[in-house]
């Protein structure tokens, strides 16, 4: 499948290569953030009724997908670095896929058996079954995490007793993905791949948001297929190709007026708005026939898209402020956390169904403040110590030691 990694000495890579940090604490830092979105949205924080007040304070909560879409650009700017790092020295992409899957998989499966484990344990815990729908039947439900193939199957995607777990089959099928991609940069730019894994994903999504519903899962299969995210994916190759310096760099790629548009567009066109605002009685009455709610489920389903394209500029403003020593500042406790991030996204869904099923889903201010406090501490310790006992045994050190003074191309390129 892959060809042989050229052998480098360290000192051809710290004279040939431009001086780059050893691991991009920006990166932690958006893991770690991420995390807490993430946690904000699983904790039990909206309200029933009619769209108040409390819906648009809560609003920022229920956009933490952007948060995973971040974790999924971020994956492919790590992962492409080696094949960066290939074509800056030996002018073609190289990779020895044996060693790739092996690295991966150590890295990987070892922790998320355990969380797997930890979340049917849990599940049998918790004083409410409902918050834990089974999937039927559970050894078909468990082969198919076992061979992470669950978020192709609409029966299994929220399975396990851990609906998060559907996101890391996606990212080992994006790892697929990666050969042929790979392929295609033998021959092609990474601008045009980018546009052509653009091209695959809108048609992809453009096809099937017709055929399916809004909302409920098991209607919008097609949502968790890696076909959707490819770009996003693709889009963080292309950034480390311009941290690098193996793709040119233009002016637009890190523009924050044009990424401030992005998002603009983005927010008014996703479901927290333009999806709340079709449930509407207004538009219902109005609008509830012809092509107009299905112009705006395309939007909808498509708006991801954009998000993307800001998310791309972002990350190119984070990496080129830390190559050049002036690194956007962050608290320190959003560099931890993001250290152990992986951990967290493991095991932290089944924590909080067991921690709500005993304290309520109370809608008043009070009662959700309490969950948020009494959550967040708890699923964050619990993450740490998951990392220590486990993950952190799995931890691949590959990282290519230099002299400080011939600092080479070196990223992390581990999934936390």
């Amino acid at each position: 499948m892959g060809t042989q990694i050229q052998a480098v000495s360290e000192v051809d890579i710290g004279q040939t290569a431009p001086k780059l940090f050893t691991r991009l604490s920006c990166l932690d830092a958006v893991r770690g953030f991420g995390a807490l979105w993430v946690l904000s949205f699983h904790v039990t924080h909206s309200q029933p009724g009619p769209i108040g007040l409390r819906y648009f304070i809560t609003l920022p909560i229920d956009y933490a997908h952007l948060a995973f879409i971040y974790f999924v650009v971020i994956s492919g700017f790590c992962i492409h670095l080696n094949a960066a790092r290939s074509i800056l020295l030996t002018g073609a992409p190289r990779q020895k896929w044996s060693d790739f899957w092996k690295r991966r998989i150590h890295r990987l499966y070892p922790p998320y058996l355990v969380a797997i484990a930890i979340a049917l344990i849990l599940r049998e815990l918790v004083k409410s079954k409902s918050l834990f729908p089974h999937a039927s039947p559970l050894i078909p439900d468990l082969a198919a995490h076992m061979i992470m193939i669950h978020n192709l199957i609409p029966q299994f995607i929220n399975g396990v007793g851990n609906p998060p777990m559907w996101s890391l089959a996606l990212e080992e099928q994006l790892y697929a993905l990666y050969s042929p991609l790979m392929m295609l940069r033998k021959r092609f730019s990474i601008e045009k791949i980018s546009v052509i894994t653009f091209l695959i994903g809108l048609v992809w999504v453009t096809v099937l948001s017709p055929l399916s519903g809004t909302t409920v899962r098991a209607e919008r299969w097609w949502y968790f297929w890696p076909f959707t995210y490819w770009f996003a994916w693709t889009l963080g190759a292309f950034a480390v190709e311009i941290y690098v310096g193996t793709a040119k760099d233009k002016p637009i790629y890190h523009s924050f007026p044009l990424a401030l548009g992005l998002l603009a567009v983005g927010f008014m066109t996703s479901n927290p708005i333009l999806g709340m605002f079709t449930k509407t009685n207004l538009f219902v009455s109005h609008f509830g026939t012809g092509l107009l709610p299905l112009i705006c489920r395309l939007l909808v389903n498509t708006s991801n898209f954009i998000f993307v394209g800001a998310i791309f500029i972002l990350t190119n403003k984070l990496v080129y402020a830390e190559k050049r020593g002036t690194p956007y500042r962050f608290p320190r406790i959003i560099f931890w956390l993001g250290t152990f991030s992986y951990s967290f996204y493991l095991i932290h869904e089944p924590v909080v169904r067991l921690i709500e099923s005993y304290v309520g889903h109370g809608t008043s201010p009070v009662e959700i403040m309490f969950r948020y406090i009494l959550i967040v501490p708890v699923c964050f310790a619990l993450s740490w110590i998951f990392f220590q006992l486990v993950e952190k045994r799995f931890l691949n050190k590959r990282q290519i030691a230099v002299p400080q003074q011939n600092s080479a191309i070196g990223i992390s390129s581990e999934k936390a």
